[in-house]
């Protein structure tokens, strides 16, 4: 989540145009995408690893926990650090001795301890950063993508700043859909897709060329479903101001 200035959506017919760019991953017409989409192998890695953000500031946090895991698990030699969050030490004292009941998995907690960012800064505490002591909520794309490197892996940030061409972003995201070990999160106005909220950071998984759409696994499952959006829409929703960088979205591999 990021809360600085917003790019207001135009309001007229703003119900008719949500039901066009939208469609809720519970419905039949998403189950045909999935279906019919050539360009889905994210969704099947990235959905086994599936984790809600922990509250309404984690959007980002939840995003690189995910993929994380989807790089790393299983995966030979992989330093995952271990969570120590499901269990109490007063319930360890009830255990065998030597046994570890703890899985080595990425949380929205381990991601943090290595960011530049602490976790209360994310919150809004202002941090004096070159002489910044103003507010700055969540994260910016440079701020996710400082997390993303100190936890090891590679982060490109791609700013959708005054987009001359759509079709050529569409098929630069449809490439990272179709690499191996390479996955997306997209930054992007909520208010341009008609959402509530403001700014928001979710990974997309898949693209249905039928339909012209992609699927977004949101992290914010308590106020939004997964959806499919329409790709115009997306990424007129990625070409937003978020002082002081536009939005756009993320590619992370290892």
């Amino acid at each position: 989540m990021h809360t600085n200035q917003q790019c207001k959506p135009n309001t007229a017919s703003l119900a008719t145009e949500n039901k066009q760019t939208l469609v809720h991953w519970s419905s039949k017409e998403s189950q045909a995408r999935l279906h019919s989409s050539n360009h889905k192998q994210d969704f099947f890695e990235l959905s086994m690893h599936y984790q809600s953000q922990e509250n309404k500031m984690f959007c980002g946090v939840a995003s690189v926990a995910i993929i994380l895991n989807a790089l790393r698990m299983n995966k030979e030699n992989a330093q995952i650090p271990l969570d120590t969050s499901t269990v109490g030490c007063d319930e360890m004292a009830y255990m065998p001795e030597g046994f570890c009941p703890h899985w080595n998995r990425y949380t929205q907690r381990n991601v943090l301890a290595k960011s530049p960012k602490s976790r209360i800064e994310v919150f809004g505490k202002p941090h004096a950063l070159n002489g910044d002591n103003k507010e700055n909520y969540g994260l910016t794309i440079y701020e996710l993508a400082d997390l993303i490197e100190c936890n090891g892996a590679i982060a490109t940030p791609v700013e959708c700043k005054d987009l001359p061409n759509y079709e050529q972003r569409k098929q630069d995201l449809i490439k990272v859909l179709d690499t191996p070990d390479q996955y997306i999160i997209a930054h992007f106005s909520r208010p341009a897709l008609n959402q509530n909220g403001n700014g928001h950071l979710s990974p997309l998984v898949a693209y249905d060329q039928d339909s012209d759409s992609f699927l977004l696994m949101d992290t914010n499952t308590m106020s939004n479903n997964w959806v499919w959006i329409d790709a115009n829409k997306l990424l007129e929703a990625m070409n937003t101001f978020d002082n002081p960088y536009w939005r756009g979205y993320m590619v992370v591999s290892d």
